[in-house]
């Protein structure tokens, strides 16, 4: 096993689906000193909560908002490090070119743990949710073998193996995180999406709720749920 790094990556479909999630965890990490990287694949530029978007709004647009807003929620948790990889949104899937990306993100960094989307939750209805939570799967696979994309590997760059693999917005989570400290500060990140909370109207209430109920899990005011693959203990997987 190697020697734990104190960096979680979090690689997620669109803008929001970050503070939506795992906020909180990675905030509370982050005060303990760990670094953190955000990866989005997409920015999210056909999702807008405007009916008339078609009409008024190009793509490009869009995508300059969500990413504006992206780096605005970034900033009240303290996190600097945001990377854009600008796949076309609603258009995903894990392909062999995206499974590459996500590798070589995964060697420059070097994390131990990372976040993504559970691929397998049942009627998951957005295609971008299961194709990252898949493509990231599979990236954390090639990343620590070095004969999967060997041009990846120059000097200071190396194969890499994580640790610890947080699956967010699973229908069988296994791990609560006590978020009592950085939950306000999630939702404060969370409403710097302007676009989008404008069509999700009582989502902060839906989430403190939710919250609440993973909380009583470990005796905690609010906590987040994940469903953790621990990598170190299955080295085949």
């Amino acid at each position: 096993m190697q020697e734990e790094s104190r960096r979680v990556m979090v690689i997620a479909a669109h803008p929001d689906d970050f503070e939506l999630t795992c906020a909180g965890t990675v905030a509370g990490w982050m005060h303990q000193g760990w670094q953190a990287r955000l990866v989005l694949v997409t920015s999210g530029d056909k999702g807008t909560a405007n009916a008339t978007a078609s009409l008024t709004t190009t793509a490009q647009q869009v995508l300059s908002q969500r990413e504006e807003e992206q780096q605005a929620a970034a900033a009240v948790l303290g996190l600097s490090d945001v990377v854009y990889l600008r796949y076309p949104d609603g258009e995903l899937f894990p392909t062999m070119d995206l499974r590459r990306a996500l590798a070589h993100q995964i060697r420059l960094f070097r994390p131990q743990r990372l976040f993504t989307h559970d691929p397998w939750r049942p009627y998951q209805l957005h295609p971008d949710h299961r194709a990252t939570g898949t493509a990231a799967l599979d990236a954390v696979a090639s990343a620590r073998d070095p004969l999967f994309f060997p041009d990846q590997l120059t000097e200071g760059v190396t194969a890499w193996r994580v640790g610890d693999i947080y699956l967010f917005a699973s229908a069988w989570p296994d791990t609560f995180v006590d978020v009592s400290e950085t939950f306000e500060l999630k939702l404060a990140a969370l409403h710097k999406h302007a676009g989008q909370m404008a069509g999700m109207p009582g989502m902060e209430q839906r989430l403190r709720e939710m919250a609440t109920e993973y909380g009583k899990r470990i005796g905690a005011r609010y906590a987040e749920a994940f469903k953790l693959i621990t990598v170190t203990i299955y080295p085949d997987l």
